[in-house]
C-alpha cells in the first residue's frame, strides 16, 4: 500500500497540534492583533492606542513559532514524498518529516536571532522589540493562511503545482506585510525602500545560505552515521 500523508498518525497528529496551538495564540492574543491591524500603516496612531490599552500583548510566542514549522514541516514532506520517494525509503517517513519540520525551525530561529542582533546594534530599543512583535505576528499570519492549504494537501491530495502556488502566495503575503511594517518601523525617509531592500534582502539571503549549509551537513553527518 503506497504512503499517504492522511494515513500516517504523525503527520495528522502534527497538523491537529498545529490546529489547537494557532487556535490558542490568536485568542489568547486577539486583543494585540485587533490593536496591531488599527495601526498597521501608522505607528504614531498605533502608540497612541496602546497607551490606552497596555494590558494588550502578544500570547503565545513558541507556540507560535512550533506551529508554523510543523505545518510547513509536513507540505515538505508531501513535496518530498511525490517528487523524491528514494528520500523517504532511505529516511523512513517519519525521520523524513521530522528533518523538514527541523529544518523549517533553525530557519526561523535564524531569522529571530539575526534581526534581533541587527536591529538592537542599529536601530532603537523600542523600534526593534516593535519589529520582533510584528514578525512574530506575521508569522502567526502564515500559521493561519497554511492551515487550509495543509488540509488540502493531506486530505484532499493537492496537485503538486497548485501546491506549489499556495506556498509561494502565501509567502509573497507574508512578505509583503513584512515589508510595509519595516517601511512603517524604520525606514520612514525618502530612501527608504532603498534601506528596505537593502536590509530586508540581505538579511534574508544571509540565513538562508546558514540554514542551507547546516542542513547540508547534518544530512552529510547521517549519510556517515548509516
Amino acid at each position: 500500500m503506497p504512503y499517504l500523508l492522511r494515513n500516517d498518525d504523525l503527520i495528522v497528529a502534527a497538523f491537529l497540534l498545529s490546529f489547537v496551538l494557532i487556535v490558542w495564540a490568536v485568542s489568547r492574543s486577539w486583543a494585540y492583533l485587533e490593536e496591531w491591524w488599527t495601526g498597521f500603516f501608522n505607528e504614531e496612531g498605533k502608540r497612541k492606542i496602546f497607551t490606552k490599552h497596555l494590558d494588550v500583548q502578544l500570547n503565545g510566542v513558541v507556540p507560535i513559532v512550533v506551529s508554523v514549522s510543523a505545518l510547513m514541516g509536513i507540505l515538505v514532506t508531501g513535496y518530498i514524498q511525490r517528487c523524491a520517494p528514494e528520500v523517504m525509503v532511505a529516511y523512513t517517513p517519519e525521520w523524513t518529516f521530522a528533518g523538514s519540520v527541523c529544518g523549517v525551525l533553525v530557519l526561523i530561529v535564524l531569522k529571530l536571532l539575526l534581526y534581533t542582533l541587527v536591529n538592537y546594534t542599529f536601530f532603537r530599543g523600542e523600534q526593534a522589540g516593535e519589529w520582533a512583535k510584528s514578525y512574530l505576528v506575521t508569522l502567526l499570519l502564515e500559521g493561519c493562511l497554511l492551515l487550509p492549504l495543509v488540509v488540502a494537501t493531506v486530505f484532499l491530495d493537492l496537485p503538486i503545482p497548485l501546491q506549489e502556488w499556495g506556498v509561494l502566495s502565501i509567502l509573497a503575503i507574508v512578505e509583503l506585510v513584512r515589508l510595509i511594517k519595516l517601511k512603517v518601523i524604520f525606514f520612514r525617509g525618502a530612501l527608504g525602500y532603498v534601506h528596505i531592500f537593502l536590509y530586508f534582502c540581505t538579511l534574508n539571503l544571509a540565513t538562508t545560505i546558514v540554514a542551507w549549509q547546516l542542513l547540508t551537513h547534518i544530512k552529510l553527518l547521517l549519510d556517515i552515521v548509516k
